[in-house]
Parts: C-alpha cells; structure tokens; sequence
C-alpha cells in the first residue's frame, strides 16, 4: 500500500491510517469514515477477524477492481488459487445481473455531517427476474452473518450517492422512492454468490 494521499476534490483519503480528510492530512478537517463509525458503536464484531481474512479481502477486491476497469489489465492466470474462486463469483454475478458501473471505488463525504466512505460499486443492476435498477453495491468477501451491520454501512453510502445526486439536480426530493438502492455481493470461495437487498427505511436513522 502507498502513504500518498488519495484525492477525490477536496476530499483525501490516507492509507497509512485509513482516514479521510477534507483537504491535506492532518491540517484539514478530520472525517469519520462508515467503518470507523460501525466500531466505534461496538458494533462490528471482531472476534473472527484474521490478518489472512484482511489480506483475502484485499486481494479480492482489486481482482473485481481491475477485472471491471478499462483503463487495467487482469491477468487472470498468476491470480492465487484461493482468490480465483472469488474473482469467477463475481463474474457470474455481473453476467447474471447485467451490471454496468459508473463509478469503482469512488470516495465520497458529506462535509455537514463529517461523513466519508469508500463505495465499491455505483451503477445498474438487473437482478435475475426483477427490473433494472440504480444501486450502491459493497462487495464482501466473507460471511454474511454481518447483514445487518452492512444495512448500516450501505444506508451511510446510500446518503452519500442521493446528497450528489439531488446537488446535481440528477433527482428530484418530493419523490418518496430511494434514488439509489443498495445491496450487498457476499463472494465466497465455492465460487458462487449471494446477492443481498437491504430495504429498511430506518436504517440510515440508526446509522
């Protein structure tokens, strides 16, 4: 991992500590990132947690990142065996769901709330038999025994994706359907996967 900042307009992200900033480290403004406001409530459990499960996590993730953009290549055949199985999960779920993304990785904040977070996917899905629909997707690489803390975490970027849509003008406040609907991808190492719907309209309240 690098220590170079991450911009993202006045929004930083640092990952020597994980933290967000608006503006420079440590001489701008200090965010709270979703995660770090799940643990610090005592609400994401620890206890399973592994250096190996972290780095898996990791690995997963930039397999999917540079498996979707354009701009980077995967070669698929020095991936290790353990994060293959993931990698073939995530592709059959794109296929089966017909997802497009607009944005990978995107760092968004609220500066009113203090709030940043990380969003793996923004974009369509068409889930199988159901309609085509705007989403936030978190993919997850572990149990989904968390569901409900993921709720949580996905509402947070939920309200991060409708504050810019409704600041662009790209939706409408009176309109009492979510602009955005959120799910999360549970990947696992059979190569299969569980996609998760999150509908809850308190959860951002909780969060």
């Amino acid at each position: 991992m690098s220590n170079r900042p991450h911009h993202s307009g006045d929004l930083t992200f640092r990952e020597s500590d994980h933290t967000y900033w608006l503006g420079e480290p440590d001489t701008g403004t200090r965010l709270l990132g979703a995660n770090e406001i799940l643990s610090g409530a005592g609400l994401v459990d620890t206890r399973h947690f592994s250096k190996a499960a972290a780095e898996r996590g990791t690995f997963v993730h930039q397999a999917t990142e540079y498996y979707d953009r354009e701009d980077m290549t995967l070669n698929e055949d020095e991936l290790d065996d353990q994060i293959r199985p993931y990698l073939e999960a995530y592709k059959t779920f794109t296929q089966d769901c017909q997802a497009q993304w607009a944005h990978i990785e995107r760092r968004m904040c609220d500066p009113s709330l203090l709030l940043a977070g990380t969003i793996d996917r923004i974009g369509t899905i068409r889930p199988i038999g159901k309609k085509k629909r705007k989403v936030v997707l978190d993919i997850k690489s572990g149990s989904s025994s968390g569901a409900p803390t993921h709720a949580l975490q996905l509402a947070c970027y939920q309200h991060l994706v409708t504050r810019e849509l409704l600041l662009q003008g790209a939706a409408v406040t009176l309109s009492t359907k979510p602009k955005v609907e959120r799910y999360a991808l549970y990947l696992t190492k059979n190569g299969t996967y569980t996609l998760t719907h999150f509908t809850e309209r308190t959860d951002i309240a909780v969060f």
